[in-house]
């Protein structure tokens, strides 16, 4: 059975991964910004969750699919940035770009930390995905797992390390440290996997219980808002203690209930194009930048996320339209 409520989830989580990479203005973009950042989160929870029972077969298809999927993305958007700088750098140089990109330095931190902005930033996600996958490959035995318990906390050191990194920096984006497969990904996959795993334990839960501690996140980020306000410079935070405990309660009552949040369209997307609209959407972005760079236009910054995401959308339904199409005309031959 489709679980309905999770794909709505699904389809949320992508757009507001859009809304964290093309921004609303002013205040409303910030308060858009600090919700939106139980996207990534969710993500892996939900990669725990449905992987919890995959054998190392499984898991090794997956992480081969995902690398194949990560080279494909990467030499795409490669070419982009070059016609990108090529378009807009008056003093455009294909080889020194290059030697930007293609370093020591980058090398490490892509293989380290999973940092892929040398080429294009979101496409972390990806990486260290892979690499959660094949630390489950590598840690699937019963002495191992009884170590899983630990992983989560390293929430905690990754808050910690964040808001003292941003004030030793005065203010200056240290995502590098925290957003990767360890800090981040490994303990929400985790915990995706712990929810499967006690699933008749967290079943049992009252829904009125996990609205209310939803609720209780949705505060905790207010507050948190709040607080970093006080400050003189902006707070670059991946992760707030409020998503934390929205996004898992969340995530439980989806579980919980699939026809919940039965919203058609989020859940289609959720389903269908989550994933074709979050690999192409940072395209878009900088396709329109261009445009407005070269053309001398300003599209209107309320509108230019939404703008993103229905094309990012469209396109997305051609590519699995596509995909489809050329699955029947396989069928047809092989029949």
């Amino acid at each position: 059975m489709k679980n309905k409520s999770v794909y709505t989830l699904e389809g949320l989580a992508c757009i507001c991964v859009i809304f964290i990479h093309c921004k609303f203005p002013n205040e409303l973009g910030r308060i858009i910004d600090f919700f939106s950042r139980f996207a990534v989160p969710v993500f892996f929870i939900i990669s725990g969750y449905f992987t919890y029972s995959a054998n190392i077969e499984k898991l090794k298809h997956k992480s081969m699919k995902l690398l194949k999927m990560l080279i494909l993305c990467m030499f795409i958007y490669f070419i982009i940035l070059h016609i990108q700088e090529f378009l807009i750098n008056e003093h455009y140089n294909f080889f020194e770009i290059n030697k930007k990109i293609f370093n020591i330095k980058n090398l490490i931190t892509f293989i380290v930390l999973n940092r892929t902005s040398a080429i294009i930033p979101h496409l972390w996600f990806i990486a260290a995905l892979i690499y959660c996958y094949i630390f489950r490959i590598m840690t699937m035995n019963k002495k191992l797992e009884k170590t899983y318990k630990y992983i989560p906390f390293l929430l905690v050191i990754n808050y910690i390390i964040a808001i003292l990194s941003n004030i030793i920096t005065n203010g200056e984006s240290t995502n590098a440290i925290i957003r990767n497969w360890l800090m981040m990904g490994l303990p929400f996959y985790i915990i995706g996997f712990y929810i499967r795993k006690n699933k008749d334990k967290y079943i049992n839960i009252k829904n009125i219980k996990l609205i209310i501690i939803a609720i209780l996140g949705s505060g905790i980020i207010m507050i948190e808002r709040i607080m970093i306000n006080q400050l003189k410079y902006e707070l670059f935070l991946d992760l707030y203690i409020g998503n934390i405990v929205f996004t898992i309660s969340i995530f439980i009552l989806a579980i919980n209930n699939p026809n919940l949040f039965n919203c058609k369209f989020l859940s289609k997307i959720g389903e269908k194009y989550s994933l074709y609209i979050y690999l192409i959407h940072y395209a878009i972005i900088r396709i329109i930048n261009v445009i407005e760079i070269k053309g001398k236009i300003s599209v209107n910054e309320y509108a230019k996320p939404i703008i993103v995401f229905i094309i990012a959308y469209i396109i997305s339904i051609l590519i699995v339209r596509f995909k489809n199409n050329k699955f029947k005309m396989k069928t047809c031959k092989n029949l």
